[in-house]
């Protein structure tokens, strides 16, 4: 897993040369990418019925942000790179500057041994893919994706080594300073990897924006107190909460106290009642069964957690549970937080988790603390 090392501006020495913009076929035209809007809609026709398929990206633009000596993450889902995926786009932050980014993007690809499906691909959360579709994760395919971009666009630049050239740009910068970048790659006659140092992607700019966009109204998650500039990072794709639905945890350490949590779920629900991730209603929405689309739990908070409570009774939201699992392990060191799992995993069938942290019901809380504390490994 992707490992950041927050002690400064990363910068890279090497100038690489131009590559393609790569889908499941390379295209190497330049594609216009321009932010995510926080909502959109298409209707799909079918012989039964017509079904709309609304998208939410999980903006939070009204979120109030800690003072100078806390941390936080903000994340959403964008598409920078055309209409056949999306990206989830996490940053974490200290007052207005940028001290981590993380992309990564999600598509389908026709099934095949060469590539990984996220976590539940195998299981019921694949269930919901199109027949010979298998839904990857670029990051954890790294190796096999970037083999396609040579093969059909002649990339000298692996998809990996352009993302974390990009994400690597940001740190160490403001939004307004990333917004001068932007328009300086707006003029088609600029050299992509002479402003960017390792870019090769004709769409950089978008990457850029959809970083742009997460550090100014993603949804937030505040972090702990810390003047610390040594700062470890990980974020995986873990699988907390059953077959049905996947997690994305991103975990910031300083030392080894977890300073920063970020975690979202994706689950495919009714596209009648639910919004997609972007780009849900265009190209990438083809890759799912009919009449269902690839949701985030945490944009359609209010929606699913009417769920919870008509099918299960809960007192708390969806939002709810998870803010108190992340600040349950916010500011504890990865022992501590074992203690808890511990802790959980001896109660009876009679005591609830809310006995060990405060406003957590969810009966896999210790699925999700387990899902913090491997992200956490990874960043060690």
């Amino acid at each position: 897993m992707k490992k950041v090392y927050l002690t400064g501006l990363v910068t890279l020495s090497a100038v690489l040369l131009m590559g393609c913009a790569a889908d499941e076929t390379p295209d190497t035209r330049a594609e216009s990418s321009e932010s995510t809007e926080a909502s959109a809609s298409s209707t799909v026709e079918s012989e039964e019925a017509a079904t709309t398929i609304t998208t939410a990206n999980g903006t939070d633009a009204n979120a109030e942000i800690p003072n100078e000596d806390t941390i936080y993450m903000r994340q959403l889902y964008a598409a920078p790179h055309g209409e056949k995926s999306v990206a989830v786009v996490t940053v974490t932050m200290r007052g207005e500057t940028i001290l981590a980014a993380e992309i990564d993007e999600w598509q389908y690809l026709a099934v095949s041994d060469e590539w990984t499906g996220v976590v539940n691909s195998d299981k019921k959360f694949g269930e919901n893919y199109n027949d010979g579709q298998l839904l990857i994760s670029k990051q954890e395919n790294d190796d096999a994706y970037s083999d396609l971009m040579a093969e059909r666009g002649d990339s000298t630049v692996t998809w990996g080594n352009n993302i974390k050239a990009i994400t690597d740009f940001a740190v160490g910068k403001t939004v307004e300073e990333l917004k001068e970048t932007t328009e300086e790659l707006s003029d088609e006659a600029t050299e992509i990897s002479d402003v960017v140092s390792g870019a090769t992607f004709v769409d950089t700019k978008g990457y850029l924006e959809a970083i742009i966009e997460a550090a100014e109204s993603g949804a937030l998650s505040v972090g702990m107190e810390t003047d610390s500039d040594t700062l470890t990072q990980a974020q995986l794709i873990a699988a907390p909460h059953g077959e049905q639905s996947v997690a994305i945890v991103t975990v910031a350490l300083t030392g080894e106290t977890i300073a920063a949590v970020f975690m979202d779920e994706l689950q495919f629900l009714s596209a009648d009642s639910y919004a997609g991730v972007p780009n849900s209603d265009l190209d990438f929405g083809a890759g799912a069964v009919g009449g269902q689309v690839l949701a985030s739990k945490l944009a359609n908070d209010a929606a699913y957690s009417d769920l919870m409570k008509t099918n299960m009774d809960a007192t708390y939201t969806w939002s709810e549970n998870i803010n108190a699992i992340q600040s349950a392990a916010i500011g504890k060191t990865v022992t501590e937080v074992d203690a808890l799992i511990a802790a959980l995993a001896a109660q009876s069938d009679d005591d609830s988790p809310e006995d060990v942290i405060s406003g957590a019901t969810f009966v896999d809380t210790a699925g999700y603390l387990q899902a913090i504390v491997d992200a956490a490994a990874q960043a060690k």
